[in-house]
């Protein structure tokens, strides 16, 4: 009884203690929250006059690194950007006030920065700055009295780690500055940039929002596999007289084209609707009738930003972009390729040839990654604000940066289908450029035949454009012998891998120093000097694509059963009139295609080639002629590439079911990329000379082979 007595006390007493604590604990909550509240809707009164130093003008030749401090950010100790937002501020002239109360969008604006996970409330450990005036709307603002307000801003510093947020410059825009308020090296942050006015990787561009499209994100269901009633919807009103013309041509000549315009006043109304745009007297509700068209047209206005591009990514109606010099939203980071279909202005006459070339498949892969992009980024003033700051913190905080899959998301929405080239120049598809980079770099893969090795290195070396050799050893449990390995006048180094994958082949080596990357195996020794020459050459007249000598073609619905299975496609290497693929075995590409392969291929064909130890080579084909819509290129005659030297069964292609495995890989292939990429082509480069009756010192490339 005692014990009991005793049990229940120290309940008692262990709850009083725990209420307290919270109540404590609430106390405190509802003090800091008060605190921050009262911070923020208490306004700061700042008086302007003439005698402050006159604010300096926008200096466009700002980048990143000269007109951002980045030290003031480096003291932070968890490597976290930190903003912080000015009070709410009455400026005021002879105790008049001269600016309105702060508009219905900027009020969200700054809510939502000063609730980010990047905001702080001590200046004092703050690296980037929001003044609390608003400027979207230039046409409502004086200007002088603008800058002179910013210039009193505490720390104003001509505008250093600041953001300026500009939503609608002052009619005519300007093709020199985006804003027209003096804002020193401010950070611009707006809505109408163009190529001319954009700072590039140190302004932000995002697009323009309305209510339409922040309304309820998630109320919208999209169907993305169903069919749509018109291939394109127009329905911008502002549009350019000429252009008009151009609109009413493709209206009549043809039936998927859908013009709406605006709804006369006979017209009859639909109830509880926020807008309406009618076509031929008929009204349709607005935006909810970009739902029937697969692609709506957005042209430039009087802005070029328009509330349109988000109403159509709120649709899933991909976005055709008619804007010469636009710059898009979150350029720097989003891959519009995959969401968006861009033209020229003056392609316009041709928009639904251009339109017609996207399938079924394509065209639901865009709508589908253009809802996501909206749904991520844009269906708020957060989100846009989000993005916003995680640009910023990119910027600063470069080791932390998002990759390319962070920022766009997964390479397909339906199936795993490979990304687009991103927005870094680096990363664009190879052009004919030959600087540092003159002369290629062979990588060898081989497991355990070090002789073999051995001797194709001592051939190689014989190539005039060869500059460097890799060896990936490919065997983790076997150490290669050191003493063994041949002295050649020509750099070479030795990659030794932890597993045992074909796939290590393509990996972006640091050690390559030229462009041009050869891939050859081990036994691929019956190749001249000449035909590699050749191969290379041949190769710099084509940088973007994959350039060799052993090819193979691929047959779409074979009528003969594989494995006792029907397969949609067979791999086939009879001689033919007719290749799709040139093998990695002996093969000239540019080293970002290793990049690619290693960091953007999809993952399920990846694990596939590592499990069953084949096809990488065709994942590479797929690859390329995905990325560029070309087919590869063979040189040379030769078509026999069979290893004297080898033993039987050294090789994957001697198993009986070689060729099985290889059909199986490409119907496999095609489903991770949601389609079938590979090229058919009938075309092979030879030197000129080749075949001629002249004597041999004419040719410049003698030693071809002929089978």
């Amino acid at each position: 009884m005692l014990t009991m007595r005793f049990v229940c006390r120290y309940f008692l007493a262990l709850a009083v203690v725990l209420v307290t604590i919270l109540s404590l604990f609430m106390f405190t909550q509802s003090r800091f929250n008060f605190r921050l509240m009262e911070t923020y809707q208490r306004k700061q009164i700042v008086n302007i006059n003439n005698k402050n130093s006159i604010p300096k003008p926008t200096r466009m030749e700002c980048r990143f690194d000269s007109c951002f401090n980045i030290h003031q950010c480096e003291p932070q100790v968890h490597g976290r950007l930190k903003i912080f937002v000015h009070p709410n501020t009455d400026f005021m002239i002879n105790n008049g006030k001269i600016f309105s109360d702060h508009s219905y969008e900027y009020k969200e604006m700054l809510k939502a920065l000063r609730s980010s996970k990047y905001s702080t409330t001590n200046r004092t450990e703050a690296c980037v700055f929001v003044p609390a005036l608003d400027l979207l709307a230039e046409n409502y603002l004086n200007l002088e009295l603008a800058a002179f307000a910013l210039n009193s801003v505490e720390g104003w510093s001509n505008g250093s780690n600041h953001l300026i947020f500009s939503m609608l410059p002052k009619l005519p825009l300007s093709s020199i500055k985006h804003t027209n308020v003096n804002v020193g090296n401010a950070i611009i942050v707006g809505a109408n940039f163009i190529s001319s006015n954009y700072r590039q990787g140190f302004d932000i561009s995002i697009p323009l929002f309305n209510s339409l499209t922040t309304r309820d994100p998630h109320k919208h269901q999209i169907k993305y596999r169903q069919t749509r009633s018109w291939k394109i919807i127009i329905s911008q009103i502002s549009v350019d007289v000429e252009h008009r013309k151009t609109l009413r041509h493709l209206e009549s000549s043809d039936a998927g084209v859908f013009m709406l315009r605006k709804c006369l006043n006979d017209a009859p109304e639909i109830p509880n609707h926020f807008e309406q745009l009618c076509k031929d007297g008929l009204p349709f509700k607005y935006p909810t009738v970009l739902k029937g068209g697969s692609f709506c047209l957005i042209l430039r206005g009087p802005y070029y930003a328009t509330t349109l591009l988000l109403d159509a990514m709120m649709m899933g109606c991909i976005p055709v972009i008619a804007m010469d010099e636009y710059i898009m939203p979150f350029e720097d980071v989003i891959d519009w390729t995959s969401a968006s279909v861009r033209i020229r202005e003056y392609q316009l006459v041709s928009l639904l040839q251009i339109l017609n070339r996207f399938n079924e498949h394509e065209i639901r892969e865009k709508r589908a990654k253009a809802f996501y992009l909206w749904k991520r980024f844009f269906s708020s003033i957060g989100k846009i604000m989000d993005g916003v700051l995680d640009v910023l913190h990119d910027r600063v905080y470069v080791s932390q940066k998002r990759s390319y899959e962070d920022w766009n998301g997964d390479t397909g929405i339906f199936s795993q289908n490979l990304v687009k080239p991103g927005p870094s120049t680096s990363m664009y598809l190879p052009s004919r450029s030959a600087s540092s980079g003159e002369g290629f770099t062979a990588v060898i893969l081989t497991y355990n035949r070090m002789e073999m090795c051995m001797t194709l290195m001592k051939q190689l070396e014989k190539v005039p454009s060869l500059k460097k050799i890799i060896v990936v050893w490919n065997n983790p449990y076997i150490d290669p012998t050191a003493n063994d390995w041949p002295k050649l006048r020509k750099p070479w180094s030795m990659v030794r891998t932890k597993t045992n994958r074909l796939t290590n082949r393509f990996y972006p080596f640091e050690e390559m120093e030229t462009e041009a990357v050869m891939a050859i195996d081990d036994d691929i020794l019956m190749l001249t000097v000449d035909e590699i020459e050749f191969g290379y050459q041949t190769w710099k007249e084509f940088p973007d694509r994959l350039v060799g000598f052993p090819a193979r073609f691929h047959i779409t619905n074979p009528k003969e059963l594989i494995n006792g299975k029907r397969l949609q496609y067979k791999y086939e290497s009879e001689w033919s009139n007719s290749l799709s693929m040139v093998l990695t075995g002996a093969a000239f590409y540019h080293q970002v295609y290793n990049h690619w392969f290693t960091h953007m291929l999809p993952r399920k064909t990846i694990h596939y080639i590592n499990e069953k130890m084949n096809c990488e080579d065709i994942a590479m084909n797929f690859l390329i002629s995905n990325l560029t819509d070309k087919a590869p290129i063979k040189v040379t005659p030769r078509k026999r590439f069979t290893c004297a030297q080898c033993r039987r069964n050294d090789s994957l292609w001697s198993e009986s079911s070689h060729f099985i495995k290889r059909s199986e890989c490409l119907s496999i292939f095609t489903k991770h990329f949601g389609k079938m990429p590979l090229r058919p082509v009938e075309f092979r480069a030879d030197p000129v000379l080749y075949q001629e009756n002249v004597p041999l010192d004419m040719m410049a490339f003698p030693d071809i082979g002929i089978v």
